[in-house]
């Protein structure tokens, strides 16, 4: 039986079968599920100025021909996790970088993904969003929210520990 209902509620699968007959069928039952495709927003913590900043990007390193493009977003006004971040970091700079198409979303980072600051790579690989960190975001005026996946990526290039 297989139960759709809207795209907010868990999915319901009940499998059922008469286990007391004689095998007719193969030794395993496989159901094969597929990642959704969401966008991927990338938050990058640094000390660099606003203008240094600029410099950051993403690039998709990976040998396959399809490329993932990035682009940095100026903070957009309903987002909370770029909220939160200026609230908890509120001498640093908060960059959001988000994915050009919906990628799928997976346990593991297939994809090759570099944090570069004017053409020098920062990070060689930059860890894949978890499904834990979903939220809803609304990228374009008058457009309905998309489901995202993001991840918060921390870079300081000043890392001298100061007491006092």
């Amino acid at each position: 039986m297989f139960d759709s209902p809207d795209s907010n509620q868990p999915l319901s699968i009940a499998i059922q079968g008469d286990f007391n007959q004689i095998k007719v069928t193969p030794d395993f039952v496989e159901i094969s599920f597929f990642a959704k495709p969401l966008l991927w927003f990338y938050y990058v913590v640094t000390d660099l100025s606003k203008n240094d900043s600029t410099l950051l990007t993403i690039e998709d390193a990976g040998q396959e021909t399809l490329k993932t493009t990035w682009k940095q977003l100026p903070s957009l006004g309903n987002d909370s996790i770029y909220a939160q971040l200026t609230q908890q970091y509120p001498a640093r700079t908060i960059v959001c970088f988000v994915s050009g198409e919906t990628l799928d979303c997976q346990e593991s980072c297939r994809k090759q993904l570099q944090l570069k600051q004017d053409g020098h790579t920062i990070f060689e690989q930059l860890p894949g969003p978890s499904y834990r960190n979903f939220f809803r975001v609304v990228t374009d005026k008058g457009s309905k929210p998309t489901d995202a996946i993001y991840e918060i990526v921390k870079h300081f290039t000043n890392t001298t520990l100061i007491k006092g």
